[in-house]
């Protein structure tokens, strides 16, 4: 599952593009749920399973708590690029 998320910001003449790109290896994710606990308007997980899912639609605001979750997922199932 991907999601991309692009927030553009002008000052002046000076525009500043900040592009993330999330993705979760489904078949890497053992269902902790510590993204879902760091990132809630981001993750989910599936009812019947536990496996993580992206958020449709989730907030530009959330790249910190994104990241903090790439860091904490203990089987490393997700990514994010810029």
């Amino acid at each position: 599952m991907v999601a991309l998320q692009r927030l553009e910001v002008s000052v002046g003449a000076l525009i500043v593009r900040l592009k993330m790109n999330v993705e979760i290896d489904e078949e890497m994710c053992v269902g902790a749920g510590q993204c879902v606990l760091t990132a809630p308007l981001v993750f989910d997980q599936r009812e019947e399973d536990g496996i993580a899912i992206l958020v449709e639609d989730p907030p530009k605001s959330e790249r910190e708590n994104v990241e903090e979750a790439v860091s904490r997922c203990p089987s490393r199932a997700i990514r994010m690029t810029d």
